[in-house]
């Protein structure tokens, strides 16, 4: 991002985005001038003050360009787009989840293999997304190991 002054609101700001026009098919430049042009967040957020200052497209057309990429306008404080979630059918793999929650219900005594060499031995408690949660076998102290840091889990 650059300092400058923004094309619509002319402010000056410290975080411009260069709008590249070119980049959405339906939209056609108008001879003299410019396909990119640098706005500010707020302004870059309006959509419909963007296509008509930069007179590049009709609302119409610009709307097609953003529900063809997955982006719509909202009625939120800050007036920003929004990107759409996918609707993609891809199901969740709860092995993980599975063989964990059994060696907690379990309380079953396992070996952490580490992917550096070392490992740790005791008995998982918690577990999230990135990190475990292991008590050492003596139940004395527990110990919060990174998931990525583990090669493999085994009861003991």
């Amino acid at each position: 991002m650059k300092s400058g002054k923004c094309a619509i609101c002319e402010k000056e700001s410290k975080g411009l985005w260069l709008l590249n026009l070119a980049q959405i098919d339906s939209l056609k430049p108008i001879e003299g001038k410019n396909v990119r042009q640098s706005v500010c967040e707020n302004c870059a957020g309006k959509i419909n003050e963007v296509v008509s200052v930069l007179n590049k497209a009709d609302i119409t057309s610009m709307k097609k360009a953003f529900d063809k990429a997955g982006v719509k306008p909202t009625d939120n404080k800050k007036g920003r787009p929004v990107a759409t979630k996918p609707n993609g059918n891809h199901p969740k793999s709860d092995i993980q989840n599975d063989f964990l929650s059994k060696i907690i219900n379990d309380n079953s005594l396992v070996q952490l293999d580490a992917v550096e060499g070392i490992g740790w031995r005791g008995f998982i408690k918690k577990y999230d997304n990135f990190s475990i949660i292991v008590e050492g076998e003596s139940g004395d102290r527990e110990e919060l190991i990174f998931k990525h840091a583990v090669k493999s889990i085994k009861p003991v």
